[in-house]
């Protein structure tokens, strides 16, 4: 049931991410008089179409992109001099230019001369020979090609073309697309907040346990933490600063407040060692059985349910063999690695090859090399400033941890490389992770997402929304347009090596996750 609601997020997710994005660039042609031909969800074959007006509108069968084809970014014309075409005429003017006799023609004829740009004067006619004379129809500004019965593509008169707008509504319609992600991530991080709240780092309440952290039978919602490991506990902050000084122990001795009385309990401490991808079990403490296994440790082909029994790593040369007894252990020995390629060895004799994250990487992203979670979260409450600042964080803090995520995999550590972005498959079980979490988790996904989609389409490359700010800035700094062929050619080629590298990263993906 869970995969099945995962694919129906999945795909409302980013249906929703990417209608949004595409009707910022939709909107704001229209509203400057740029002809969109076809405003499409998803890429590849289409699945669903209508037209309406000068614009199809369409549904395709991949769910990850999408477009708006406007007037100028195609690449040629769709007809050429001594090419044979029919035409059909609206009060002696072309309205209907077909191709391949897709429909009965009232005229037919060999095209002798035609502009149908007419950035010069505004003049657009085709000239067709006839029986051995020629002669020209005028056409009008919405005639359109005929290619099927079902299938007319109006004419890209210069007046409705992309290029032909002021610098400043080409900057605009270019950029209203990300602006529409930033927006409705700004919308979605307020809404979260309003509903869910903010921690209440004053209190020790607990307002949730996790099923997954073996103490939903030991400690309850509304118990309040007293004392942790003989430390005296006053705020959540203080059970947080404990927390992070006993990251290795399996077990934490805690003090409880419930119903009037102080209890003293044993709690199951799930360890995560973040700078491979390993987490504890809370049902096998004498051994290092693996309760989690992610990052870089799920790319090797480790599972949850395996036990480690030891580790091989070089030191200096020599090849050093530690057994591991238990998950304390494992995490005592990585907590002493920076970067090391280390043999995970498993109780059936598997082995797994992994190299660590440093502590550069870790402390670029804000992750502890090891962590511990007891799986107790505060309560929550309203609070009208976090609300109205919420928007503004939520899309700061998203943003500067993608910057920070670039500027590793594009600089010069080489510990992070494209292969560990994700792909479509990468982002499914992203969404399956917060769908299990439940809808304000996912809520929240989605507008980290969305962020996510904003800033990506703003890089300077070809075939993104970024590419072609940098053309357009190359026009303000020069005063001259690039070549329009060349450029339309460059982001075909760019957008068809970016299909390439997708289909590069899914496949990853599907190795790391399956």
């Amino acid at each position: 049931m869970l995969t099945i609601i995962s694919i129906i997020a999945f795909l409302l997710i980013l249906g929703l991410i990417i209608m949004v994005h595409e009707v910022g660039h939709f909107l704001f042609a229209k509203r400057v008089g740029i002809l969109c031909h076809e405003f499409a969800l998803g890429m590849g074959p289409v699945v669903y179409k209508k037209r309406k007006g000068e614009t199809t509108y369409s549904i395709r069968a991949v769910p990850f992109g999408g477009f708006v084809s406007m007037a100028g970014e195609g690449v040629g014309e769709y007809i050429r001099i001594g090419q044979e075409i029919g035409l059909n005429l609206k009060e002696g003017l072309i309205e209907e230019i077909i191709l391949a006799n897709a429909k009965k023609a009232e005229i037919k004829g060999i095209i002798h001369e035609f502009n149908l740009y007419g950035q010069e004067d505004g003049h657009l006619f085709i000239t067709l020979k006839t029986d051995e004379e020629l002669v020209t129809y005028e056409c009008l500004a919405n005639a359109s090609y005929i290619f099927s019965q079902k299938d007319p593509v109006q004419i890209s008169p210069y007046q409705r073309c992309f290029e032909s707008k002021s610098k400043t509504n080409r900057f605009l319609a270019i950029v209203m697309g990300p602006v529409m992600n930033f927006v409705l991530a700004f919308l979605l991080f307020m809404i979260y907040t309003l509903f869910v709240g903010v921690p209440n780092l004053d209190s020790t309440r607990i307002a949730r346990v996790s099923d997954l952290s073996g103490n939903h039978n030991i400690i309850f919602r509304n118990d309040e933490i007293r004392n942790v490991e003989g430390n005296k506990v006053n705020t959540w902050q203080d059970f947080t600063d404990v927390m992070q000084t006993i990251t290795t122990q399996t077990h934490i001795n805690m003090q409880i407040y419930r119903n009037g009385e102080l209890k003293d309990l044993v709690l199951n401490n799930i360890i995560f060692i973040n700078s491979v991808g390993l987490g504890s079990t809370y049902r096998n403490s004498n051994q290092a059985e693996l309760g989690h296994a992610f990052g870089r440790a799920q790319q090797a082909g480790v599972r949850a349910g395996m036990i480690v029994t030891a580790i091989e790593y070089i030191d200096n040369g020599i090849l050093v063999n530690i057994p591991i007894d238990n998950f304390t252990t494992l995490a005592e020995e990585f907590q002493t690695f920076d970067i090391m390629t280390v043999t995970l060895i498993m109780a059936d004799g598997q082995r797994f090859i992994v190299e660590t994250f440093g502590d550069q990487v870790l402390n670029n992203q804000d992750i502890r090399k090891i962590d511990s979670r007891v799986g107790v979260t505060p309560s929550y409450q309203f609070s009208l400033t976090a609300t109205l600042t919420s928007g503004f964080r939520g899309i700061g803090d998203t943003a500067m941890q993608i910057f920070r995520t670039l500027g590793l995999v594009f600089g010069r550590n080489q510990q992070v490389t494209v292969g560990d972005l994700s792909g479509p498959v990468g982002i499914f079980m992203m969404i399956r992770n917060s769908v299990s979490q439940g809808f304000w988790h996912t809520l929240r996904f989605t507008a980290f997402l969305s962020v996510n989609v904003g800033i990506i389409n703003l890089l300077p490359i070809p075939a993104l929304d970024g590419g072609r700010l940098v053309f357009l800035g190359v026009e303000a700094a020069t005063g001259k347009k690039p070549n329009k062929d060349f450029e339309n050619l460059l982001h075909m080629l760019v957008f068809f090596v970016l299909i390439g590298f997708m289909i590069y990263v899914t496949l990853r993906d599907i190795g790391r996750f399956f």
